[in-house]
């Protein structure tokens, strides 16, 4: 019986996975546009917030369909995100751009699983490790982590 709800769980996730195909990348080109548009003019509180929303459903969604790694790797951009929403921090052009890389780092997770290939996790955990310094108000500022972002591509 056990093995019977495992594999029903498990075709459940399939379907959602398959369903959620389009709606991911949708999502993603969404928030690369507010993200381009925010370089534009960084305080611009309709794209902070069009930002926020794509990754918030974007968070949610994944989670809906057990893609926990794409979970926990938009967790910390997605607080971050808030506190720029929420007017704690400023959008600046250097967060910014690590958005656009953890967008590109999503996307190509997403196609890991979808159209196969492989994922750079050293660049995945750059990036986290920049979120996680910015969350925290280390010294080692969003300059210090590009930097290491930068020579690691």
């Amino acid at each position: 019986m056990q093995e019977s709800y495992n594999d029903s769980a498990e075709n459940i996730v399939k379907e959602l996975r398959a369903t959620f195909r389009e709606k991911a990348f949708e999502l993603l080109a969404e928030l690369e546009s507010s993200l381009l548009e925010l370089e534009k003019n960084p305080g611009d509180k309709e794209q902070i917030g069009r930002a926020f929303r794509a990754m918030h459903t974007i968070k949610g969604s994944w989670g809906a369909c057990a893609f926990h790694e794409i979970v926990a790797f938009t967790h910390d951009l997605e607080t971050l995100f808030d506190k720029v929403r929420s007017g704690k921090i400023n959008a600046t052009h250097e967060i910014i751009d690590l958005t656009l890389q953890a967008r590109d780092q999503i996307k190509a997770m997403l196609n890991a699983y979808y159209v196969g290939g492989s994922v750079d996790e050293a660049k995945g955990a750059l990036i986290l490790s920049s979120f996680k310094r910015l969350l925290a108000g280390t010294a080692g500022s969003i300059a210090g982590s590009m930097t290491l972002l930068v020579t690691a591509i």
